[in-house]
């Protein structure tokens, strides 16, 4: 049985970034990669943000996050069958 995931806190890095599905995969160092969706990203308080980058449903992942940065994410749902989530 596996432990619940919900709440915790990683640091992970972009592995991959799906602009067709406003979505990204990240790496927090578990056996699958976790999940990412646009609306689901809080920007950092930095350039980003001042260019008009806010998170939610209308940002595009692409300005969001890049394949590569680190990041942290909490689990917002635990993993189902095959797929991962943050």
């Amino acid at each position: 049985m596996q432990s619940r995931l919900v709440g915790n806190i990683y640091r992970g890095r972009v592995a991959r970034v799906l602009p067709g599905m406003q979505a990204a995969f990240v790496d927090i160092g578990l056996q699958r990669t976790a999940f990412l969706h646009a609306a689901d990203v809080v920007p950092k308080i930095d350039n980003r943000e001042s260019h008009g980058v806010n998170g939610g449903s209308g940002s595009d992942i692409k300005r969001l996050v890049r394949e590569g940065d680190t990041i942290v994410v909490q689990v917002l749902k635990d993993p189902w069958g095959t797929k991962a989530h943050v």
